[in-house]
């Protein structure tokens, strides 16, 4: 089933042109692919727990844009705009990593060398799949939250657009405080 947006479409195809766009490894491609798949397979369960007060009629997917516009990433901190500006240089709440988004894109990602140096990992998601895909395999969307918990969930692991990855070595150090900062 195709879901149509005017410009695009809710498909296999579209799932496609996002992970393109994005220039992802073809294990994502195909996980993401794999996941649509499952989407239309499973069935909306209104009968379930988690689902059973939710008023879901509103929810209009023919208006939903699977390919955001791309905004440009920023080269430094004072590059960004005054809303993230103002978000983020809060005195009192210092911190060691900081991952920035807008509209399904990472603006600017920073993260301390100190942390970097003990095998820390603080970064946007798309980053990390392109650079360190064997995390990403092990664990994104596999089993705190796995792709077949629902439909919405597959819709999830087809379409995500934005996201942070973050890792401790276990048995490191690692006292930090990391944040993430988006604007919709």
């Amino acid at each position: 089933m195709a879901v149509s947006t005017g410009l695009q479409t809710l498909s296999a195809e579209a799932v496609e042109t996002l992970s393109a766009s994005k220039h992802e490894p073809t294990w994502m491609r195909d996980r993401r692919l794999a996941a649509w798949q499952l989407s239309q397979e499973l069935p909306l369960r209104w009968d379930e727990e988690e689902w059973r007060r939710t008023d879901l009629r509103g929810l209009e997917l023919e208006h939903y844009l699977p390919l955001p516009p791309q905004v440009p990433a920023v080269q430094h901190r004072e590059a960004l705009s005054a809303f993230f500006v103002e978000h983020i240089t809060l005195p009192e709440t210092p911190v060691s990593g900081l991952v920035v988004h807008q509209d399904g894109s990472a603006l600017w990602q920073t993260l301390d060398d100190t942390l970097k140096s003990q095998g820390v990992l603080f970064c946007a998601l798309d980053t990390a799949v392109q650079h360190h895909a064997e995390f990403v395999q092990t664990h994104f969307m596999t089993e705190a939250v796995p792709v077949a918990t629902s439909k919405f969930t597959a819709l999830h692991g087809a379409l995500w657009t934005v996201g942070r990855s973050s890792m401790c070595p276990l048995g490191s150090p690692c006292s930090c405080r990391c944040k993430r900062s988006r604007r919709i």
